[in-house]
């Protein structure tokens, strides 16, 4: 994976104050640990886990499992791809929730592909070495076709149509975009800024360039929508099947879950081939 092993300066430690860097190999069982707590209630997640209740916001151990396996998953396709992944690093004298070794608590992180690294799902070998075999294992035929065709393959759909409209080929939505494959915070770290740390992080990193997403939650769009990104259609997946909260629902109640493409657009792009956005 290609990620570095340290990256901390000493002015970083001086500060003793929440800082922004990349993640370290070190950092990924605490961030899978991490991620299963943020993702616990996310629809989508649910439907596709086929989840058919939760005991507060705890789930059964067999789809803990599964939903660790996600996120590993994703954090390794990151590496594996070149891509970033950003952290919020929190040092032990700041916070009085967990302390790692007596060093820092890692309480957000995100996830960027960039152009041209997406993750296909026909890209079996990589996706091996990625360690998908067990999570689509255990997600099996009916949840891998949940997330592939009902799930991905939508949003990439509403995406390249949207750059379709933007006077671009409907392939560039894959060449010439970043995308945001993961965000996540610790339930006990939300509401601090963090999220708006690494946004910032990453758009310095890649100033002006292209951004693709998809988000599950209202709460979700309205802070992505602070950051730029439009909503370009949404979506519901698991119609007469789940609710909005992507548990098993019937009759009205079975709206499905509902899913937000989004995109930010760059200052190189655009609009109908003439008005710059």
């Amino acid at each position: 994976m290609a990620i570095p092993t340290s990256n901390r300066t000493n002015d970083e430690h001086a500060t003793k104050k929440p800082y922004v860097r990349l993640a370290t190999a070190e950092d990924f069982p605490q961030l899978v640990t991490m991620g299963a707590r943020a993702f616990v209630r996310d629809p989508v997640l649910l439907y596709v886990g086929n989840v058919q209740q939760l005991q507060g916001e705890v789930l059964q151990p067999k789809e803990e499992r599964v939903l660790q396996a996600f996120i590993s998953v994703s954090l390794r396709s990151t590496a594996s791809r070149g891509g970033r992944i950003i952290v919020v690093a929190v040092p032990s004298s700041v916070s009085s929730v967990y302390e790692i070794d007596g060093s820092e608590k890692i309480a957000s992180c995100t996830c960027w592909l960039p152009p041209n690294k997406r993750v296909k799902k026909h890209q079996f070998l990589k996706l091996a070495n990625d360690g998908a075999v067990p999570l689509l294992t255990a997600w099996g035929v009916r949840g891998t076709t949940r997330m592939g065709d009902q799930y991905l393959d939508k949003v990439h759909h509403i995406l390249a149509k949207s750059f379709k409209s933007r006077g671009f080929e409907k392939k560039d939505v894959d060449t010439k975009a970043w995308y945001l494959l993961l965000a996540m915070t610790d339930p006990d770290f939300q509401g601090r800024g963090y999220l708006p740390m690494l946004m910032r992080d990453q758009f310095a990193h890649a100033p002006g360039q292209n951004y693709i997403l998809e988000t599950t939650t209202e709460k979700a769009k309205n802070q992505y929508t602070h950051f730029g990104f439009e909503v370009q259609e949404t979506f519901y997946v698991g119609k007469g099947k789940v609710g909005m909260d992507g548990l098993p629902a019937s009759e009205e109640a079975a709206t499905g879950a509902k899913a937000y493409p989004m995109v930010k657009v760059g200052v190189e792009w655009y609009y109908s081939g003439s008005e710059v956005r």
